[in-house]
């Protein structure tokens, strides 16, 4: 029984450090996005999942950016290379693009600039919704609580065990 308590434990921190890793960036400004195209490969790989920091918008020529485009409410985000800066209009192209973008962004356009990114991992958070995540997060729970629970109650019957050897003994 200790080696399923033992599994459930690690698996239960595997998934938390896992969490944590998408998740407390956020405090500080760093935020996740999963990259959905091939447009900026092989840099960043379909799949992968890049590290935004949203509170550096000081974009230069060069710097992969991450920005918005489309009408207020439906807007897309999109992480692509700032290929040239004129007068505050940003054109941006995907590194494995043959064309610039059509269209030119400002600053106001712009989320963040790229920090990191982890391949393939983007795959698997584009699969688990919401409800999954909270869903696994209780049955984590639920299963440390009832190891916990069968444990402690085979360790006792292993003390009195003990204990009526003990006395058996002398």
């Amino acid at each position: 029984m200790k080696w399923i308590s033992r599994f459930v434990a690690l698996l239960t921190l595997v998934v938390a450090l896992f969490a944590a890793v998408f998740t407390l960036p956020r405090f500080v400004g760093i935020n996740p996005y999963i990259i959905l195209s091939g447009s900026m490969e092989p840099k960043i790989e379909t799949g992968s999942v890049v590290f935004i920091n949203t509170k550096d918008k000081d974009v230069k020529e060069n710097d992969i950016i991450c920005f918005q485009i489309g009408e207020p409410g439906s807007e897309v985000t999109v992480t692509h290379r700032a290929i040239e800066i004129n007068d505050g209009v940003i054109t941006t192209k995907g590194d494995n693009n043959e064309m610039w973008d059509a269209n030119p962004i400002t600053k106001e356009n712009v989320v963040g600039k790229y920090m990191t990114h982890v391949p393939k991992v983007g795959y698997l958070l584009a699969k688990i919704n919401q409800k999954q995540k909270i869903a696994l997060v209780i049955a984590l729970l639920l299963a440390n609580a009832v190891c916990f629970g069968i444990e402690n109650l085979l360790d006792d019957d292993d003390e009195e065990d003990d204990a009526d050897e003990k006395e058996d003994k002398a």
